[in-house]
């Protein structure tokens, strides 16, 4: 049986930490020691620190000694040593450590390599698995240690870790053996089982039964037992598993006096972040480094209901709360994800996350319910080059999607000023609409009822100042015919940035500020004119929370298209917006994102005015690193009923490098046309239209 150890070493220490290997004979059968232990290292060298992690192997006739030394921080390593027997004497080998990363300095992502340990397969090659620890984007440890993999060859009785490497690499090939993979905790625990799933913890040994399943619900007797201290509080925690996570839980409390309730991220006694339910409002309470509990925000709510979740990324924890999963509302200010990392806290156990009650020392009979517990990590790898199976690249450059009336093709610009493209969907050909005839750049296009284009743009362009044809008194608007058979015709209006246009009828909507207007186009003698012009909403009539917000058209709403669905913004308040929808008949305003601090911009409408896609930023409902909300967007799905429900679609924007925009809903309903582009890019900004199939998308979702 090999120990380590620090003791009878003979007379004082030589340097800091100086520890050994022991070695000690154990009888299998009655599990007692037998005769004397004996050192048989104290390290490789004569100032080697914290020995420990001993594994013997007896390899063709000669023991292998496998130690770990200092420590388990940068320092860490994993050293090797030779004998004849058993007993020793152990001799360091010549290439000590064998395995170490501290070399590669602190910048290097995989650090404090050690506690080796080697097996050899049935096919007779050598691995080794050790633990070593990440460190994230930003240069911090959160996770805890995990277990690496390398081959070993054995040179002149040396084992070389990763020959030809010398480290360990996040990517490398797997033995050949068959593969086993172990059960993976699911998603969402629903907590329908007698008993939890293996996955969560307790900290410290309970006296007493403080929790239990019931109905499918988790519930959590409040107790006097806090966090703060080293007892056995109501905490049931599971791992943090990932730099990028998620994760919620829907929680039925009704607190008394100083009772708390709902998520922790707990890394210690010490450090740690809570998302509670305390009397009537919703609190983040931050503790670190040992020092006293401090509140970081607090909202009011009253209901004893409620969905507490938590959002990981790019070294940032962002805490929501609400109704729903649907309806979450950002608290406070997105916080440094420092306090649970090993810079912070220390040691190299890693955080959890999870689910926490108490009385603050308190007596209390009450408890907390706990209806299900999701946590998944947020995919980070969900961009432009690796799409879902259920996407498709339909170009490689072009902005601002259009679907014919058919269905059929796909009419886009190339940029913003630039000329206009259409792609045939079933032989994949794309065709210039506008090289036919000399013009300044088209910032829109659209297909009329009658397969006519609208387009959108200035009669001239100023390279030294792109803007000023955006400006709505140079921004026109035009139409050409579908055979292409001369120039377009200017309709003789100017515009605000975006025009809707009818599905079944030539009717289009527009605004010049603060007033929006809606008309019909006539053909007369082969030329289209606008008939019926009437202004029909200006921005001193919306409701009185969003008077004086920008108006901006997206869609008139299938079938009967009695209904124009228009964007409310308010740039000066960090440019948030409503999806908002204007009966022209009765003259009835309804707003339907309902979110008044978040961007929710309409854009293309289901076919049966069922629904709407939205870009918005509910999954980031504050600017972060100086991002603006307008581009921390995907695209959502939101019913036209009135329930400000969401569903959402893309996760481009998930690690904030791309956003997904403009979305555009085929004709029969089955597919979306929609662009990317990178976040810190223009609004408009696109890279190449991508074709998502709803069906399919419906299907693995489900999955």
């Amino acid at each position: 049986m090999l120990l380590r150890g620090a003791w009878k070493i003979n007379g004082p220490k030589e340097w800091p930490n100086q520890e050994g290997v022991w070695i000690q004979e154990l009888d299998l059968k009655t599990n007692t020691l037998l005769g004397e232990k004996k050192q048989i290292t104290h390290g490789h060298a004569s100032n080697a620190r914290w020995t420990e992690g001993p594994h013997l192997y007896k390899i063709d006739g000669k023991y292998l000694l496998v130690a770990a030394e200092g420590g388990t921080g940068f320092h860490h390593a994993v050293t090797v040593f030779h004998s004849d027997s058993i007993y020793g004497p152990y001799i360091p080998d010549h290439s000590n450590p064998v395995l170490t990363h501290r070399n590669l300095g602190q910048g290097y992502p995989v650090h404090a390599t050690g506690h080796a340990d080697l097996v050899q397969t049935q096919h007779g090659d050598w691995w080794s698995v050790m633990l070593a620890k990440r460190r994230n984007k930003e240069g911090q440890t959160l996770l805890g240690r995990e277990t690496f993999l390398t081959p070993v060859a054995f040179q002149d009785g040396t084992p070389v870790f990763n020959p030809g490497v010398g480290r360990i690499q996040m990517e490398a090939t797997a033995p050949n053996l068959k593969q086993t993979i172990p059960a993976y905790p699911q998603r969402i625990d629903d907590f329908s089982g007698n008993s939890l799933d293996l996955h969560w913890n307790m900290v410290r040994s309970p006296s007493s039964q403080w929790y239990a399943l019931n109905d499918g619900n988790l519930v959590l007797q409040v107790r006097p037992e806090v966090a703060d201290s080293l007892s056995n509080p109501s905490m049931l925690i599971r791992r943090i598993e990932n730099d990028f996570f998620e994760a919620h839980t829907k929680l039925s409390f009704s607190p008394n006096r100083e009772e708390s309730a709902g998520m922790i991220l707990y890394r210690s006694s010490t450090n740690y972040f809570q998302l509670v339910r305390e009397g009537g409002k919703v609190k983040i309470i931050k503790k670190q480094n040992g020092q006293k509990p401090i509140e970081l925000a607090n909202a009011s709510y009253e209901d004893n209901e409620l969905v507490l979740g938590v959002r990981c990324e790019t070294g940032k924890l962002f805490f929501y709360f609400g109704k729903s999963k649907a309806a979450m509302e950002l608290l406070g200010s997105p916080q440094s994800v420092f306090p649970l990392t090993d810079e912070s806290a220390g040691g190299f156990t890693g955080p959890f996350v999870g689910l926490y009650a108490t009385s603050k020392g308190l007596p209390s009979s009450n408890h907390a319910a706990f209806d299900w517990f999701e946590y998944h990590e947020l995919d980070t790898t969900y961009s432009p080059e690796t799409l879902p199976d259920y996407m498709t690249r339909l170009t490689d450059f072009g902005e601002r999607a259009a679907w014919s009336p058919d269905g059929m093709k796909i009419a886009f610009l190339n940029r913003t000023y630039g000329d206009v493209y259409e792609i045939d969907l079933q032989s994949r050909a794309i065709r210039p609409i506008t090289h036919h005839f000399p013009h300044y750049g088209f910032q829109r296009v659209h297909y009329l009822a009658n397969g006519d284009y609208l387009l959108t743009g200035a009669n001239f362009f100023d390279a030294a100042n792109p803007g000023k044809a955006r400006r709505p008194e140079n921004c026109q608007v035009w139409i050409l015919k579908k055979d292409l058979s001369g120039p377009p015709i200017p309709l003789g209006i100017t515009i605000k940035e975006g025009i809707a246009v009818a599905r079944n009828e030539l009717r289009i909507a527009w605004v010049i500020d603060p007033d929006l207007f809606i008309a019909d186009i006539e053909y007369r003698e082969g030329l289209p004119v606008l008939t019926n012009h009437k202004k029909c909403l200006s921005e001193s009539d919306l409701p009185e929370k969003l008077k004086g917000w920008h108006l901006e058209p997206q869609d008139f709403r299938p079938p009967f298209e009695n209904e124009l669905l228009f964007n409310a913004h308010f740039p000066i308040n960090n440019h948030v917006a409503e999806v908002m929808g204007l009966n022209t008949t009765t003259g009835k305003i309804s707003n339907y994102s309902m979110g008044p601090e978040r961007y929710d911009e309409p854009e293309g409408v289901f076919p049966d005015g069922s629904a709407i896609l939205v870009e918005s930023n509910r999954h980031h409902p504050a600017e972060v690193q100086d991002i603006k909300n307008w581009n921390l967007i995907d695209l959502y799905k939101l019913p036209l009923d009135g329930s400000g429900e969401l569903q959402r679609i893309t996760y481009f924007n998930d690690a904030m490098r791309y956003k997904a925009s403009n979305p555009v809903v085929s004709p029969d309903g089955k597919f979306i046309a929609f662009q990317y582009a990178e976040t810190t890019e223009i609004t408009g900004k696109g890279h190449g239209i991508i074709l998502l199939d709803l069906s399919e998308f419906k299907r693995m979702s489900k999955k």
